[in-house]
């Protein structure tokens, strides 16, 4: 049995919204038995007989930023599986032109 354990902001409508509706379908193709959603902690639970990195894979790119945090349980404890982030990442074009005096 594997079990993926992702934090994503619970208390934001939105993402609530999203990471729900990316787990039933996924839930459909995968063989996910068990979704919890525990918003004290902002986590959401998700157990099942399937490819726990597969399936943290595709979560991370289907639900995108929503997902703050994965960790893989089960096969590979304590393995994490980090969130694919999409768009601009940092400083693209370098460090910029020098400064006055140097």
């Amino acid at each position: 049995m594997s079990t993926i354990i992702m934090r994503v902001d619970l208390d934001c409508d939105r993402c609530y919204k999203k990471i729900r509706k990316v787990l039933c379908k996924l839930q459909d193709r995968e063989n996910i038995k068990m979704i919890s959603y525990d918003e004290k902690s902002n986590t959401v639970t998700v157990s099942g007989s399937f490819d726990a990195e597969e399936v943290a894979d595709r979560l991370c790119s289907d639900a995108g930023k929503v997902i703050t945090d994965v960790q893989v349980a089960g096969g590979n404890p304590g393995a994490k599986v980090a969130p694919k982030q999409h768009g601009k990442e940092g400083n693209v074009h370098g460090p910029g032109p020098p400064a006055h005096g140097e």
